[in-house]
Parts: structure tokens; sequence; C-alpha cells
């Protein structure tokens, strides 16, 4: 079957999990707007707009008649990185995508002669975790990732919107039950228990999205994260499953040991070291903002 034949490539090319969704609308409604209307989005306006592309993907692309989901596994248990967010260690994972995706984009193309494929990888106004979701790869969690029970909490996500009509997989059930070891595990309270996280109060987004001072009463639980931060991820007990990545992009690189070289850095020099890498987002000045945090612990 085509489905069959697109899931092979995709495994070919080195994703860890494929699947593919009919493009109905999401079954969350009115969430997105709940959470940003709660201001959880804190400084990130993009996410404000196209909220009706979001919601409706068929209103993003129209004549889309399939989402194919694709999902690669980042964790490792390789020394190094210590401060920094497991899928953050070497290569920007985005940059990865793009290549895998063209791949997988060319592919299909030739299975289905003359089809239109669009690449979508944090890029586009798509919500990869519920489509994941839709399409079997896993569920999302109380602490709003993507678990699996193949392997655990660390799935970086991406795929293609395709105008021909594929047979989708069966949607991925719920496994969290009563579980709420992820929302116990966060120092700062940021997961809500309606599944969705308060940004301003996560350590992920204050290390890498957040520009300026950290808050004061949030500063403290800094301690120690450098960029980003895999508290609510590592708790999870489906991460019994885990396995190592076998992407070789995702496993710790030579600029971590640079680290220690962030607060003495030039604008030349962070870009020749981290230019390719997650650790660009923040800038340097946002990183040196963390190193000082992380090391301290306390409000600077």
């Amino acid at each position: 079957m085509i489905e069959d034949r697109i899931r092979d490539t995709a495994f070919g090319l080195g994703f860890d999990a494929a699947g593919i969704a009919a493009p109905e609308p999401l079954p969350y409604p009115g969430m997105l707007r709940r959470w940003l209307a709660a201001g959880c989005h804190a400084t990130m306006g993009w996410m404000e707009r196209r909220v009706e592309q979001r919601e409706d993907v068929r209103r993003l692309i129209p004549g889309v008649k399939s989402v194919v989901c694709v999902a690669l596994n980042s964790y490792n248990s390789v020394p190094g990185g210590s401060g920094v967010a497991t899928y953050a260690r070497n290569v920007d994972y985005h940059l990865i995508f793009a290549e895998k995706l063209r791949r997988l984009a060319e592919q299909i193309r030739t299975i289905i002669p003359l089809c239109s494929v669009r690449a979508f990888c944090d890029t586009s106004a798509v919500l990869e975790r519920a489509w994941a979701e839709r399409a079997g790869i896993g569920w999302i969690g109380k602490n709003a990732h993507l678990m699996s029970r193949r392997f655990g909490a660390w799935l970086l996500l991406g795929g293609l919107l395709v105008d021909r009509e594929l047979r989708p997989d069966q949607s991925h059930p719920n496994m969290c039950g009563r579980c709420d070891r992820c929302l116990r595990a966060c120092p700062t309270g940021a997961i809500r228990a309606d599944y969705t996280v308060d940004s301003r109060r996560c350590i992920s987004y204050l290390t890498i999205e957040h520009r300026g001072e950290i808050p004061a009463d949030l500063a403290p639980a800094l301690g120690g994260h450098l960029f980003g931060c895999d508290l609510c991820l590592a708790a999870c007990p489906f991460n019994r499953f885990q396995r190592e990545t076998s992407e070789p992009r995702l496993l710790p690189g030579p600029h971590l040991k640079l680290l220690d070289e962030i607060p003495r850095m030039d604008e030349a020099e962070f870009k020749a070291h981290f230019g390719e890498t997650p650790l660009a987002r923040p800038k340097l000045a946002g990183m040196q903002r963390n190193y000082a945090l992380s090391m301290m612990g306390v409000a600077g």
C-alpha cells in the first residue's frame, strides 16, 4: 500500500516513528484560545497570529488531504552538556529535519506523482504534537509534550502536508492516567492541570525565548539550567522504554566543552562555536545571562 511505502521510506531516512492523520479539526476546541487569553504564551506574540490555521490545518494549506507525521528520538546517555536540554546538545534539530523532510517529500512525489507536499517543523502554523497524537505516534502528556510507549518523552516532531487522501492511522489514546510526576517535578509550577504549560514560569521558556532579566522569584530555579529543562520529561514513567538515539548529530557535540567560555566570548566567537546549534537561539546576551544564573542559582 502507498501508506506503507511512505512509512518505510521515512524509516529508511532515519526517522524513528511515522504516522498519517486526516486533516479534520483537532479534538481540543478552544484550548489554544484559552491558553492565549490567559497570557500563557508570555512574550511569544507569534503564537497569537494565524490562530485559525493552527486550529484547522486546511485553512493553512487549501487542498491538504493528509498529514504525514514523523519523529526523531533525541535521547542519549552520553556524558556531556550538563545543564543543556537533551535535544540541544549538538546540531539544531530543525536543520536535521529540513534535510530529511526534503528527501521524504521527494520520495513521496515519486510514490504519488504530481502530488503537492509542504514540510513543517516549528516553521508553520501547525500544532505538531496534536497531529502526531492523531497519527498514532504518541499522546500529549500532562506536561504538554508528546509521550511514546516506544521512546518515552524524547521525540522531536515534524511532518508533511499532502494534497492526496491517504488512509489515516488510529489516534493514540492518552495513557497518563492519574500520574502527576511531571507536575511534581517542575520546580516553578509551570505545568497546569489542563495539560498546558504557563510559559511565564517555564525554565525552558525563560532560558531560551525570554529576553532581558529573569524575574527575581524564578531566577533561583535556574540553578544548573543553562539552556532548556528536561525535568518534566525525565520524570515520566514511560521513560523505562527510552532508547539511545540513532542520529549521531543529536549526540553531545564538541562545542559543549566551550560552555564555560561563554562569559568571555564576543559575538563572533559565539557564532563560530554555537551558530548551528540550538544554543544560538537566546543569542550571546541570553546565554551569558543564563550562565550567570546557572552558576549562582540566585537572581542576578
